[in-house]
């Protein structure tokens, strides 16, 4: 509707390796454009904030992780931990057109 949203994350979860911010969905909800709209903004809100000096982010890189809940069960069912869950899972930023390389 054009109007500023209010997000909170579903769970902010700190490790030695970094914060996540994560969104838990079930599995037909991954592909929603809501989602997917919530995916961009949350994905480039953590780039910005990695991108802060370390001393401002407690030295860590922020990272998204948007979780759908077959990906959850599969990794409990591999008895990983949340630290290898969420590092699998989080998600990457796509290189932008210029940093792209041509395969021709």
């Amino acid at each position: 509707d054009g109007l500023p949203a209010f997000y909170s994350p579903d769970f902010l979860v700190r490790t030695a390796a970094g914060v996540y911010l994560v969104e838990t969905k079930a599995q037909e909800q991954m592909q929603h454009p809501n989602v997917q709209r919530k995916r961009k903004a949350a994905l480039s809100w953590c780039e910005r904030i990695s991108a802060l000096r370390a001393e401002l982010r407690s030295g860590l890189p922020w990272q998204y992780v948007l979780l759908g809940e077959e990906t959850l069960v599969e990794w409990q069912d591999k008895s990983a931990t949340l630290s290898e869950l969420l590092e699998f899972a989080r998600l990457r930023p796509l290189p932008q057109a210029d940093q792209q390389t041509s395969l021709w």
